[in-house]
């Protein structure tokens, strides 16, 4: 009976994880487009 329960804990965890990576890819994008834009201007 633990185990389903770890098992949920963990896919939680991971889809935490999960967009956190996503938002902090997204954020680094931002400011890289920010700079090559800047560059060109």
């Amino acid at each position: 009976m633990e185990l389903p329960n770890y098992f949920d804990i963990n896919i939680e965890v991971l889809i935490v994880i999960i967009m956190t990576l996503l938002f902090i890819t997204l954020e680094f994008f931002n400011i890289n487009i920010r700079r090559i834009s800047l560059c060109f201007t």
